[in-house]
């Protein structure tokens, strides 16, 4: 074979592997694309492949007691199902536990659950005597929308369940917002862009400093895939389709305006949002703010870990907050 044949035959394979390189991308970024961001996606096979979402069966029967509470607030409390038009149309579905208190906790749950998953800190909420509030988020349990946000459309929708709930209990009715991840992250956004003096605080759980950040982090250790191409596919669809893109949505960003005391939390043992996220959100944080890191904590499983420090801060915070 001569030179010119070896620089066509090297030229065929550099061809083909581009070509396989580009298929596979548009394979593997179509499918999580339909997963992480399209409304009615397989999310449960996506967070199965997720590291720290699941839990091992030692660690389930360490959680058991707790899941028993959150189960029995649940089954001692009437609830109301409250459904809401968006600003932009979609239909937004809750579960709403009326205590009758002039006090509601607005929970914004995260990617892995919906308004019927496992809140650890209901029956904590419940002992207060507040209301609690479980929304669903678009594409999630009972609401529609047809695309997940991480925080872009959430945010706005926030803003709207604070009006269902000032309408439904009076103008002077107290709100704290706790969200949990991706809900976390639409709270602080939201904080950022300004929010009714009506909400007294809020409680941030391993919130994440950008969806760039952590779609490259999950990419690679959860996944074991490259972040470039396939994060840069899964863009290209979001901003077709969804309107935006992972860099779109940057707490960071809002979190220097933010001006709602907020209380961070995240755990030593988070595989899924690393503290290291949280605290980037905290120190950029310009509102009041307290962090607390509960050594051993996996995702969504703070106050298993950690119900004395949590509980002591947080009823320094309605003290100091609800007065």
């Amino acid at each position: 074979m001569n030179k010119k044949q070896n620089l066509y035959f090297l030229g065929f394979i550099l061809m083909a592997v581009v070509m396989f390189l580009g298929f596979w991308g548009v394979r593997i970024s179509q499918d999580y694309y339909s997963a992480f961001v399209t409304a009615r996606g397989n999310k449960s096979e996506a967070v199965e492949q997720i590291q720290g979402f699941g839990y091992p069966s030692d660690e389930i029967q360490y959680l058991r007691p707790w899941l028993e509470k959150v189960d029995s607030f649940r089954n001692s409390s009437l609830q109301d199902t409250i459904v809401i038009k968006a600003s932009d149309g979609a239909g937004l579905s809750a579960y709403y536990y009326d205590m009758g208190s002039d006090t509601t906790v607005l929970v914004l749950h995260n990617f892995n659950s919906d308004g019927n998953g496992d809140f650890y800190f209901a029956p904590y909420y419940a002992e207060k005597g507040f209301n609690v509030l479980f929304t669903e988020s678009r594409g999630f349990g009972n609401s529609g929308g047809s695309y997940i946000g991480y925080g872009f459309f959430e945010k706005n929708d926030l803003k709207d369940w604070i009006q269902c709930l000032i309408e439904r209990n009076g103008q002077n009715h107290k709100i704290i917002i706790h969200g949990e991840g991706m809900g976390a992250a639409a709270a602080i956004m939201a904080s950022g862009e300004g929010l009714s003096g009506n909400v007294k605080f809020i409680v941030a759980e391993s919130v994440y400093a950008s969806l760039d950040g952590l779609a490259k982090y999950l990419l690679k250790e959860s996944f074991g895939l490259p972040p470039f191409p396939v994060k840069n596919m899964i863009d290209d669809k979001m901003k077709k389709n969804a309107g935006y893109t992972c860099k779109d949505v940057n707490v960071i960003t809002y979190a220097k305006k933010g001006s709602i005391p907020a209380l961070f939390i995240s755990g030593s043992a988070d595989t899924v949002v690393p503290q290291e996220m949280s605290e980037q959100v905290y120190d950029a944080y310009a509102g009041e703010k307290e962090y607390l890191l509960v050594e051993g904590a996996g995702h969504g499983a703070i106050v298993p870990y950690g119900e004395e420090l949590c509980t002591e801060l947080m009823d320094h915070y309605i003290q100091y907050y609800l007065q």
